[in-house]
């Protein structure tokens, strides 16, 4: 008799909580909550499930409601009146968002309303060359907004800018930029200048070099200047957004990374990586073709870059082979492209002697909007109340049922994201060169040291070099070198993705 009791009491309190849970009225007395308060309390008299932005909700006032069997809609207007939020219900789900910014109520005294917009103006304008002929696919950009177009056929564009004291920016490859401030003005005639530094610069390409201006294949390259500003230990990353058509990504705040470089995008045998020529010299890795699909290869090739032994200081430039004219030269190994690094040399005159040193920190500065435990929890509850017949894994069997002993809705949040993160992130490097030379010979001298963490615990790179360049011409048709590089690095790689360590 006990037994049976017992069940029709659970059997009527099962019956309680499934009326509760589908109820669209809401009753609430509070002088002072938070809005995640509130829709927790929502939840639970509701079955609803509130979906939201934590973030957001900093910028929430506390709530002072006092209301008793009042419909949920009609709760939620009067909630949302003094909230910087509007909601939308999509079956059993309200969606919470921010209003929009482009128009806001300002309270002045009294209760008058004002509204306030952005004033914007439409500017154009056309762009010719210093013959006077327009010029198609110039870039017109807003300074310090994310505003832009390009140039028509004739050399016309209109743009919308925020207003009428921006500055316009004119950028074209071959071209020297401008900067003119629009002053009020609705239009804007620009006159770019060839830029003659860039056409008379010199390329190396796989057979000897040329001038710029001499060159029909599709090349790019970058010099000394821009690859010193780069603060990686590896060259590749010098190139990432300074030359069109290389796409340059993986890059971290990892130092071992390998960063992946793409020329061509990638081919039938998904093999992308191209051929990297240093000083004439095809270098090629282990497993950087078709034999690292082999998990034997993969172990050996290790985890270090091949490619942070050169230390950037020495490399007085990057040039890029990306049409078919490649192969010509270095044969199928060229179907991806080839990547020409070619390392300093000793020039005519005396003796020079360049230091040059850095010290500074890296940080991840970009935060991940993580849900909080309970947060999860009752966003897993609102999945598993959406399909009945979904049932949790065997080793989540309890975590969101409340009336578990296993319920994870209780228990405290972690914050995984910034107990792996090493934070201010030492960089240091130092280099120092000695380099000459006269008629006949020149030579080029350099050490280096360097040593960076990475911005996530255990990942570290140290790096010793040193190289040795000598050429001598011992007359018109007999030319003599010598080019030495030892390297010592070793380095630490805890993973390889962020997502990892704090899954």
């Amino acid at each position: 008799m006990v037994i049976k009791v017992s069940y029709v009491l659970l059997l009527i309190s099962c019956l309680q909580l499934q009326a509760r849970s589908y109820s669209q009225i809401i009753t609430m007395n509070t002088k002072s909550a938070s809005l995640e308060q509130v829709f927790h309390t929502i939840e639970q008299q509701s079955g609803y499930v509130v979906l939201y932005n934590y973030k957001e909700l900093r910028h929430s006032a506390s709530v002072k409601i006092s209301v008793t069997n009042m419909p949920l809609e009609m709760f939620l207007e009067r909630l949302f009146v003094d909230q910087p939020f509007t909601y939308k219900i999509e079956d059993k789900t309200i969606l919470v968002s921010s209003k929009p910014r482009n128009s806001k109520k300002i309270q002045t005294k009294g209760t008058v309303e004002s509204m306030v917009q952005i004033v914007q103006q439409t500017v154009s304008g056309t762009v010719v060359d210093d013959n006077a002929k327009p010029l198609p696919g110039v870039s017109v950009s807003v300074k310090g907004a994310a505003l832009a177009t390009t140039t028509d056929d004739a050399g016309k564009y209109h743009l919308v800018i925020p207003g009428a004291d921006a500055t316009l920016i004119f950028t074209m490859l071959g071209y020297t930029p401008q900067e003119i401030p629009v002053s009020g003005s609705d239009r804007v005639d620009v006159t770019l200048s060839a830029s003659v530094s860039d056409l008379e610069e010199v390329v190396v390409i796989g057979y000897g070099s040329r001038s710029k201006k001499d060159i029909t294949s599709a090349i790019s390259s970058i010099d000394t200047e821009t690859i010193t500003k780069s603060v990686a230990m590896s060259p590749e990353v010098a190139m990432q957004g300074t030359m069109s058509g290389v796409q340059v990504s993986g890059t971290s705040g990892n130092p071992m990374m390998r960063p992946t470089i793409r020329i061509r995008g990638t081919n039938t045998w998904g093999i992308s990586d191209p051929l990297f020529v240093i000083d004439g010299i095809p270098v090629t890795e282990m497993g950087a073709g078709v034999e690292g699909e082999n998990d034997r290869i993969t172990d050996v090739r290790g985890p270090l870059n091949i490619m942070s032994m050169i230390d950037p200081h020495d490399i007085e430039s990057i040039s890029v082979l990306k049409d078919a004219s490649a192969a010509a030269i270095y044969g199928v190994r060229a179907a991806n492209g080839v990547v020409l690094i070619t390392t300093k040399s000793g020039r005519k005159g005396t003796m020079t002697i360049d230091f040059s040193t850095r010290l500074g920190t890296q940080n991840l500065t970009q935060d991940l909007d993580f849900l909080t435990t309970p947060q999860y929890t009752s966003f897993v509850q609102g999945i598993f109340a959406t399909d009945p017949d979904r049932l949790p894994m065997e080793d989540n069997v309890g975590r969101f049922d409340p009336t578990s002993d296993r319920y994870l809705g209780n228990s405290p949040t972690y914050n995984w994201e910034d107990a792996v993160r090493n934070k201010n992130a030492g960089m240091q490097d130092y280099s120092i060169r000695v380099s000459g030379g006269n008629d006949n010979t020149d030579y080029n001298f350099s050490v280096g040291y360097t040593n960076t963490e990475g911005t996530i615990l255990v990942n570290q790179l140290e790096r010793y070099s040193g190289s040795f360049k000598l050429n001598s011409k011992i007359n018109e048709w007999l030319k003599t070198g010598i080019n030495y590089r030892l390297v010592n690095a070793k380095g630490r790689d805890g993973v390889y993705s962020y997502f990892d360590v704090i899954r």
